[in-house]
């Protein structure tokens, strides 16, 4: 089987519903595409067969909501970005003077690579300068996948998640732990690690200095996307930033929000209200 599976439109939203799993946020294209991998896995030719699979098989709900997912990740994902952050974002923020600490947000965090790549700029940038740093930085990653939540706090991966990494990076802030890498404590104590879905759960009580969500607004629908905006600028300080995916753009209303900084990473700085 290839493509989209025969069905109509009222008929995948109702394998979802009896899978349990919220969806009207979601880019109809991107749950179909993700959907039809899990029905070739399961040998499935139409939706009325998938969901007799998931009456008869509860642990097939649990993996299409792992599909729907985005969880992929890698350490340093597309370099030039975290480069720009490095030189542009952590030297403003770090000359700041505020009473508490630099809040991040790595929003759709997946495995913790990205949260624990922030962390080793930060720290990087904290003691090239002789300066204390545990309590200057607090970094929160957040992701709807449990799993993907476990991974991160053990802070294990396979080296292949480091393909990214300059070497100088790579050899400061990563121990081998057998054939895998382990982050080092320096950088486990800087970030903390909770579930929360970007949509339907209320927004963080912090104020942030720092978003990054990077290739997550993409899957979502415009309505979502816009909602999601509006909630990143509420819940963050003046001036400060927010970075999206290189494919992502900030269009439309939401544009009031924020303003690029460095258009070619996809950094932006807050607007006032």
């Amino acid at each position: 089987m290839s493509g989209e599976p025969p069905g109509d439109e009222a008929a995948l939203h109702s394998v979802l519903r009896r899978a349990g799993i919220e969806y009207n946020h979601y880019k109809l294209k991107c749950i179909q595409r993700r959907l039809a991998m899990r029905m070739r896995a399961r040998g499935a030719v139409t939706y009325d067969d998938y969901a007799q699979l998931l009456d008869l098989d509860r642990h097939e709900a649990r993996l299409l909501e792992q599909a729907l997912t985005i969880n992929v990740s890698r350490f340093f994902r597309n370099w030039p970005t975290f480069e720009a952050i490095a030189e542009l974002v952590i030297p403003e923020l770090w000359r700041r003077q505020r009473s508490g600490p630099i809040e991040v947000w790595s929003a759709g965090c997946a495995g913790g690579e990205e949260a624990f790549s922030l962390a080793a700029l930060f720290h990087r940038h904290a003691t090239q300068r002789g300066e204390p740093w545990l309590e200057k930085v607090r970094i929160t990653g957040t992701d709807v996948d449990e799993a993907s939540l476990r991974v991160a706090e053990r802070a294990v991966y396979q080296q292949a998640a480091l393909v990214e990494a300059p070497e100088e990076l790579r050899e400061r802030y990563f121990q081998r732990r057998g054939n895998d890498v382990a982050v080092i404590p320096e950088l486990r104590a800087l970030v903390r690690f909770q579930r929360r879905d970007l949509i339907l759960d209320p927004a963080p009580p912090e104020r942030f200095d720092l978003i990054v969500c990077r290739n997550v607004i993409i899957y979502f629908g415009q309505q979502a996307q816009h909602t999601l905006l509006q909630r990143f600028h509420q819940c963050s300080r003046a001036d400060a930033f927010l970075v999206l995916g290189r494919v992502e753009a900030i269009l439309g209303p939401s544009r009031r929000w924020f303003q690029p900084a460095v258009i070619r990473s996809r950094i932006y700085r807050r607007l006032p209200p």
